[in-house]
């Protein structure tokens, strides 16, 4: 358990799709708190772009604020003040933020962009998970790219001085739809944009070095790519919505990786 005086909270990212111009971006407001002695660093991703502000506030306004933030955030964390926040991005980028160089400012400022804090461009890529590195070098990640292919990579692999560095190697024309935590997982569900859905566990994906490739997750129709992916606990049911009705995950036929998906009938 961490002190009060070295202690901090991280709430992470909540995110909500919507569509402008045709395409599909995550634009609600995301607040991450982190709190450092009477401080709490927020991340806050502003609606209708890409871009990411930093700031930290009086640890007095979290608690004031408290069920704003946590009706605004996803998932909460702790880390230390000497500790670095890990931004995973799209283009295969792991950028880290020194947790003493976010500024002060009052809970509902705007704060610094997360562009003036790292080598993260909000104009070139977009991130996918965010978490301080003694939470990411103590887990396993899994990444996850649009054509399929998946690899599980110890997180000790990014406990690395250099502020950007690459995270996983990618075919070209590639990207990552997905990083994060897998330790606590089971299974693993695929979502491709044709609408194919493919469930299998996680231990048939391979352990490897963050410089591999890859092994292929589900096999593809041509012209089809991933969209999404779903990290699993048995023992809980996890629903999303699709096509505006809700869908159980873990009902979906267990089958082997790199088999090819299913095609709800809903």
């Amino acid at each position: 358990m961490l002190s009060a005086n070295w202690g901090m909270q991280i709430a992470g990212m909540a995110f909500q799709t919507c569509s402008i111009s045709d395409e599909k971006y995550f634009l609600n407001k995301t607040h991450s708190a982190i709190i450092y002695k009477n401080t709490a660093y927020i991340l806050t991703e502003i609606p209708f772009s890409l871009r990411y502000l930093f700031k930290s506030i009086i640890s007095n306004s979290l608690k004031w604020n408290k069920e704003a933030a946590n009706a605004e955030n996803k998932y909460v964390f702790n880390c230390m003040n000497t500790d670095k926040i890990c931004i995973f991005t799209d283009n295969g980028k792991m950028h880290s933020i020194k947790v003493a160089d976010i500024p002060l400012v009052r809970f509902r400022d705007k704060g610094t962009p997360a562009d003036n804090l790292s080598n993260y461009d909000s104009a070139q890529e977009r991130m996918l998970y965010v978490a301080p590195l003694a939470s990411v070098k103590e887990n396993t990640l899994l990444f996850v790219t649009a054509a399929s292919m998946c690899k599980l990579v110890s997180g000790a692999e990014f406990d690395v001085a250099k502020r950007t560095i690459v995270s996983t190697k990618l075919a070209e024309e590639d990207s990552l739809i997905f990083v994060g935590s897998a330790d606590e997982m089971e299974q693993v569900v695929f979502q491709s944009e044709g609408g194919y859905f493919l469930r299998f566990q996680k231990q048939d994906i391979s352990a490897m070095k963050k410089t591999s490739i890859g092994v292929r997750g589900m096999k593809l129709a041509e012209g089809d790519k991933l969209d999404h992916a779903y990290l699993l606990e048995s023992r809980q049911e996890y629903t999303i919505t699709y096509h505006d009705k809700p869908y159980v995950l873990n009902r979906i036929k267990l089958s082997k990786r790199d088999s090819k998906g299913i095609k709800p009938r809903i």
